[in-house]
């Protein structure tokens, strides 16, 4: 097969999907609002792929709104899932109407998902003796691998990641043609696909290690132990139905024409007109290198006056997964005079905090911090009861991109967006630190300060803790815990469940520095060394999710926020100081 034509298959609906929030925090919009982010990621991973791989053929495959055979026979399907987005919707035909520009087909067909049209189509290529390429974000489809079969996935950090038979057992701890039996045992939550009941993805995966597929574990239940025997005995019918479910459906009824997938050059006048109407002039300017593939490897003669923005545009060649610059102006009466900045995670690199051990040192960050109008902080206590508890260092993190005006809103600063941290250890046993009450005594002003507006997650907490050392923390500017609740009620409002799903930024949990059961031990028990980064990334994500929230939210959720649920937070604070 090395001389074989390839034949790209990509699942749209996934890709969107994936596009979409993994470029949730950049905010692209155009000067007039329109959303892009999600088509910027769409195009971004489809022309790396073709950049890099060269297909002879391509096509492009979209679920449908109509029911599908699944949903037949088992009504609850995807039942969990929410409506689509309303900023993916309005980018959801851009996308279609970008592949269609690029002369790539469409296909999708009533009743059936997409990775059922693309399983048809890969099998139809692999009996022609043809390799596939399957470009898609679902997991799903890694049961199609084989010889001939590649899937591929959009990486964080740009690019498509290859998927073998040893990269999915890496990831998932079974092969590829365990994908259904897997599903069968421990279900998917994403697909509301119910699986057994009491049966996680380790157990499915040990036992698929020993028998291999569903019918053989059944085959030999009696061999089973314990608990998990009478598990997978009563979930039998729920085991078979919901591998059903998670199959991909390779005998569609459909007319593939491979000669009407073959890469073409398009007609690039109507192409450069989408890229600048949509303000996508990294790709643009890119455009005859991206067209090489489609004119048998050679740039496409393009005037270059058709290549230049239409109008002036901060945007650069971002890579996937960065933003590409398009600005949306503040709507009126907003609470923020805002900007779309970077997405956080391009932003969250390596961790190298202030740490604060002599008055001397202790002065310099207070002159720092006085010049700021916005402070962040977090407070590593030696227990979590905020009203008995004693503070074991703070945690600090600012931004001269980021400002306090005097109508009490917040404002970011684009061109200034630059997080700084710093950590001021008071109580960490045998170690050279402050002490306590001097630090709290000239971190008091600047905490009480007014014209200073203050962002926590959990701010009550602060309040309380600070309360002890008779420091009023206020005026508060934001609350990321409370903005999770207001805009994502359903979602996990803990820091690090929201710099995982919002930022893309993974955190280090306090269990890993703490321990758990027995051998836990309290925070001053732990190295400054340690805790240094950990506090102070705390304090940075807080601040960069404020940012993220404020550049979102509606009016309702404003009001909400702003009017109802922060205005109560001191209120509560005082309420439980009081007693």
């Amino acid at each position: 097969m090395a001389n074989a034509e390839t034949l790209v298959l990509v699942d749209g609906s996934s890709l969107a999907f994936r596009s979409f929030y993994a470029l949730l925090t950049t905010g692209m919009r155009t000067r007039e609002g329109t959303p892009t982010w999600a088509v910027y990621g769409f195009f971004r991973a489809l022309f790396d792929l073709i950049e890099k791989r060269r297909p002879d053929m391509i096509a492009v495959c979209f679920d449908m709104a109509a029911p599908t055979f699944r949903h037949v026979d088992f009504e609850e399907y995807k039942a969990n899932r929410q409506e689509m987005p309303d900023d993916l919707s309005a980018q959801w035909p851009l996308i279609k109407q970008g592949v269609e520009l690029l002369h790539i087909p469409v296909y999708e067909l009533e009743g059936y998902e997409a990775d059922d049209i693309i399983g048809t189509v890969a099998r139809q290529a692999e009996s022609r003796g043809m390799p596939v390429l399957v470009l898609t974000g679902d997991q799903d489809a890694f049961q199609l691998l084989d010889e001939s079969i590649q899937v591929l996935m959009p990486g964080r950090d740009g690019g498509v990641v290859t998927y073998g038979r040893q990269e999915v057992f890496a990831k998932l701890g079974i092969w590829p043609e365990q994908v259904p039996d897997y599903k069968g045992l421990c279900g998917d939550a994403s697909d509301n696909i119910p699986g057994v009941r009491g049966i996680g993805p380790k157990t499915a995966a040990a036992l698929l290690a020993q028998y291999r597929t569903l019918e053989a574990l059944y085959e030999h239940l009696d061999e089973v132990k314990g608990a998990t025997r009478q598990k997978l005995a009563d979930g039998l019918a729920s085991a078979f139905a919901s591998k059903a479910l998670a199959t991909i459906k390779c005998d569609v009824p459909l007319a593939f024409d491979f000669e009407h997938c073959r890469l073409s050059l398009p007609e690039v006048g109507p192409l450069v007109e989408f890229l600048r109407e949509y303000e996508f002039n990294s790709i643009l300017r890119r455009l005859p290198q991206l067209l090489a593939p489609f004119n048998a490897g050679n740039p496409p003669q393009i005037d270059e006056q058709m290549l230049k923005p239409a109008r002036s545009s901060r945007d650069s060649a971002a890579p996937y997964g960065q933003a590409e610059g398009a600005e949306k102006a503040p709507a009126a009466g907003a609470v923020a005079q805002l900007t779309i900045l970077p997405p956080a995670i391009s932003a969250l690199g390596p961790l190298d905090p202030v740490v604060v051990r002599t008055s001397q040192e202790l002065e310099a960050l207070v002159r720092e911090l006085s010049e700021q109008t916005v402070l962040c902080l977090d407070l590593e206590t030696t227990s979590l009861s905020s009203l008995d508890t004693q503070i074991v260092g703070y945690a600090l993190a600012w931004s001269p991109g980021a400002q306090y005006s005097r109508d009490g809103r917040l404002e970011i600063d684009r061109e200034r967006w630059r997080v700084k941290t710093a950590y001021i250890p008071v109580r960490h046993w045998a170690e050279r630190q402050l002490d306590p009450e001097q630090v709290a005594s000239v971190l008091k002003p600047i905490l009480a300060d007014r014209s200073k507006g203050k962002i926590a997650q959990n701010a009550k907490f602060e309040m309380n803790v600070l309360s002890l050392s008779g420091i009023d923390f206020a005026p508060l500017a934001f609350d990321p815990m409370l903005a999770s609740y207001v805009v994502n009620p359903d979602q996990g409002h803990g820091l690090k469940d929201q710099s995982q799903r919002l930022l893309g930024h993974t955190m280090v949990r306090i269990t890993e520095l703490i321990g758990e059961g027995k051998k836990q031990i309290s925070m001053d028990r732990v190295p400054v060394a340690k805790v240094a980064p950990y506090a102070a990334d705390d304090a940075r994500v807080a601040l960069e999710l404020a940012r993220h929230y404020s550049e979102r939210l509606d009016a309702e959720q404003r009001f909400l926020l702003f009017e109802m649920d922060m205005p109560l937070t001191p209120v509560l604070a005082a309420m439980e100081q009081a007693g």
